[in-house]
């Protein structure tokens, strides 16, 4: 059940500007690598398995520039210094700012059955441990119309505001990802999208 959580927006912020931080160290070291010793070591800190949340700014249909988000439940596991999987990715925290002239869509993504979404990582850092995530599309049957149809989100990719965040102090770990294209039956369909970029924020303990 989605639920509303009055202390996200403050997280949202505080996340975001952990991002923006991520983003400008790494801009001023883009010729820095980490060696092979370096991110197994980083790896084996963060590998494992996490249960969690997914949360996402809400659409709000007054045009409130208010900050509002929900959650839903989900689970990921590193498996290696390379691959990251999240488990049953909901189509719903996805589908918050597809317009409302595509209703029926919208509607169907909400009754979708949840999605593995692989990703491939790759650590920039280590103090904190940090790594970019570049997920791979995510596609959903929905019916609706009288038909079924694929639903296909895309992301972006090798961008350092696609990236996660390990704190070793209280073993947390969030993770942002950026969605940015939309394809129904194969074809773009990105007018649908009220906005260009949808970020879900993923984090272990809130």
């Amino acid at each position: 059940m989605m639920k509303t959580m009055k202390q996200i927006p403050t997280m949202l912020v505080a996340l975001m500007a952990a991002m923006l931080s991520f983003t400008s160290c790494n801009t001023e070291s883009d010729n820095y690598q980490l060696t092979e010793e370096e991110i197994q070591k980083g790896f084996l800190t963060v590998a494992g398995y996490y249960d969690g949340k997914v949360i996402f700014q809400k659409n709000l249909a007054d045009g409130s520039t208010t900050i509002k988000a929900d959650s839903l439940d989900v689970s990921w596991r590193i498996d290696t210094d390379s691959t990251l999987t999240i488990y049953h990715l909901p189509a719903s925290s996805l589908c918050e700012f597809i317009s409302n002239d595509q209703k029926e869509l919208k509607e169907a993504l909400t009754r979708a059955t949840p999605q593995t979404l692989e990703c491939l990582i790759g650590f920039v850092q280590l103090n904190p441990i940090g790594f970019l995530v570049n997920p791979k599309p995510i596609t959903y049957d929905v019916e609706y119309g009288g038909q079924w149809h694929k639903v296909e989100f895309r992301f972006w990719i090798n961008s350092y505001s696609s990236c996660g965040i390990y704190n070793t102090a209280d073993r947390s770990l969030s993770m942002q990802v950026l969605m940015g294209a939309i394809f129904v039956d194969g074809e773009q369909k990105n007018s649908y999208l009220t906005e260009s970029v949808v970020p879900l924020i993923f984090k272990n303990k809130i």
